[in-house]
């Protein structure tokens, strides 16, 4: 990477250090009661209801996408899901954990940190970003991880986020970024299209006694098929991207989001709703 535009990993964890080492603070201020005690035990520890609500949602996107008819499968109801037990919870670790996911949707999913000095603090990829914070809570604070790999942090908290309210990890994180002086920009979700053709596609080192023309005709046309399929898709996606991005412009904003303007008073950069202020 450019060094004049990102900042060096020993930075990075310097700035995770720096968010985390106050934790304990954010910690007596939501849970004064203990972990297990406040409302926060259950983005873990999700309720049957919360836990009938989720499958729900998730078989009607499946039946949404393979067609299923609600009659082929049997009936879920609220009485097949428990409550886990939540004796013998490590309760400091269950709150660093969340953090770490939190920081994980800030500095990742295609944000950017951006620090006085308009260098980014770059974790890395999706998956790269999970593996930098996963290293960093294993090696300098073992006492709350697990021995955490990049998949408990990858995609960040997108299984929990609907069980309850992570505005006072998102305030907390932003507060010490703006203690830093540093800004975050946002990056509206999409999905894209990765066309492996381009990156598998070798030169034909065939010989040319073997060249059989039927075979080659046939092999352009279903390459031809495969580029038109590809750039359906991809226009499709773009579609959907412009369809959202507009509105979102009308839509109340998400946490992470609405986090950030309590906190700097101003959306973020490359947000929609941002033309408007």
């Amino acid at each position: 990477m450019d060094d004049n535009l990102y900042k060096s990993d020993a930075e990075c964890i310097d700035i995770l250090k720096y968010i985390f080492n106050d934790a304990m603070k954010l910690y007596k201020e939501i849970a004064p009661g203990g972990w297990i005690n406040s409302e926060y035990i259950f983005l873990l520890h999700p309720t049957p209801e919360q836990k009938y609500k989720e499958h729900k949602r998730m078989m009607e996107n499946i039946n949404s996408i393979t067609k299923k008819t609600k009659d082929k499968q049997r009936e879920i109801d609220i009485s097949d899901f428990k409550q886990d037990e939540l004796t013998g919870i490590e309760e400091h670790k269950e709150f660093f954990y969340i953090l770490g996911l939190v920081a994980y949707d800030i500095f990742s999913n295609n944000h950017e940190v951006i620090g006085e000095d308009r260098k980014a603090f770059n974790l890395g990829s999706f998956r790269g970003s999970g593996d930098f914070i996963a290293g960093f809570l294993n090696n300098h604070y073992p006492d709350k991880s697990d021995r955490y790999n990049y998949m408990d942090f990858y995609m960040g908290t997108i299984w929990i986020r609907e069980r309850g309210v992570l505005m006072p990890f998102y305030e907390y994180v932003f507060k010490k970024l703006k203690d830093l002086k540093c800004d975050w920009v946002y990056s509206f979700p999409r999905t894209y299209v990765v066309d492996m053709k381009n990156s598998t596609d070798k030169s034909d080192d065939s010989k040319i006694e073997d060249y059989k023309p039927e075979e080659s005709v046939h092999k352009d046309i279903e390459s031809s098929a495969k580029d038109k399929q590809t750039n359906k898709l991809k226009e499709d996606l773009d579609n959907i991207y412009e369809e959202e991005y507009e509105e979102a412009k009308y839509t109340p904003l998400i946490q992470i989001v609405q986090a950030y303007k309590n906190i700097f008073g101003v959306l973020p950069e490359g947000h929609s709703q941002k033309e408007f202020e």
